[in-house]
């Protein structure tokens, strides 16, 4: 191995480090308040929102490395992945909560088991995109130090001032949340990897105003006297037009948007009330809950 060849590699170890801590540190603070309220919720949110995130994470490290076997990339990720999570569990369980035994029971070894096998998974399901190689910028590091250690000293402190939220106020940030998934998960989906990528600023942007202004403006709106219509109309002309205007999305691509956040909305209410009884999302459309179809 060359000394150009070794500083690559070491440049890209670090980062893979980097990537693994700040993501794990994220996806539990995410994770934090559903699981603690519901553990069902928790389950499902882990399975929609945070596996993304995870195969997200592992697709971007090993797109970057740089050896001459892509497999042996996969390994040494499966394994870095795996002994952060390992190291950092103890750490979160064990040193900040101080409830070491919650940790060690047969999901967590199923997690553990799955991060292992993500990376060889990543490798057969995206071999060909990953030829396509990125070096590593300093951009790289920052985009995951700050949500991973912006992350870690939220949770941190929710554990420390035993920080609560009340049963309305956990709802609505979690219907947040979820709304800033899909609405991020649609717009990947549409204009593509590459594309969403290289306009990641916009995107965030556009989160922010489409979806947590969005749902700021539909919340409060009621109670300063708005009218119904305008609480959503406003909030879904936001949606329609400005990801298209701005992401300068092509006429297929506009259809295709078009169709899927107008769908996403719908279904949010339906999985939410459905199986957690949560009306709040769009209240003037009853559904059945579960519990009552069981239960009668």
């Amino acid at each position: 191995m060359t000394v150009g060849t070794y500083n690559r590699f070491l440049r890209w170890f670090v980062y893979t480090i980097v990537a693994a801590f700040s993501t794990y540190w994220f996806v539990n603070f995410l994770l934090w308040y559903p699981w603690s309220y519901n553990a069902v919720l928790g389950m499902t949110l882990m399975f929609v929102a945070i596996t993304p995130i995870w195969i997200f994470t592992v697709f971007d490290c090993l797109i970057r490395y740089d050896g001459e076997r892509l497999v042996y990339g996969a390994a040494y990720t499966s394994l870095i992945f795996g002994l952060v999570a390992v190291v950092l569990d103890y750490i979160f369980y064990g040193l900040i909560r101080g409830a070491i035994i919650e940790l060690y029971h047969p999901t967590t070894l199923y997690g553990y088991a799955f991060l292992l096998l993500l990376p060889f998974i990543s490798f057969i399901l995206f071999r060909k995109r990953l030829k396509n190689k990125q070096k590593i910028s300093r951009r790289d590091y920052v985009k995951f130090l700050v949500p991973g250690i912006v992350s870690f000293l939220i949770i941190t402190s929710i554990i420390i001032f035993n920080i609560k939220l009340s049963e309305s106020t956990f709802k609505f940030i979690t219907l947040i949340f979820t709304s800033l998934v899909v609405f991020n998960l649609i717009l990947l989906m549409v204009l593509g990897r590459t594309n969403y990528m290289t306009r990641v600023n916009q995107v965030i942007w556009l989160s922010l105003l489409c979806v947590v202004f969005g749902m700021l403006f539909g919340k409060y709106g009621t109670d300063m006297g708005l009218k119904w219509w305008i609480n959503y109309l406003v909030p879904m002309l936001m949606n329609a037009l400005l990801p298209p205007i701005v992401l300068r999305m092509k006429n297929k691509q506009i259809v295709l948007y078009l169709f899927m956040i107008f769908l996403s909305a719908p279904l949010i209410h339906v999985i939410f009330s459905f199986f957690f009884n949560w009306t709040e999302y769009m209240p003037f459309w009853e559904i059945l809950y579960l519990d009552t179809l069981i239960n009668g």
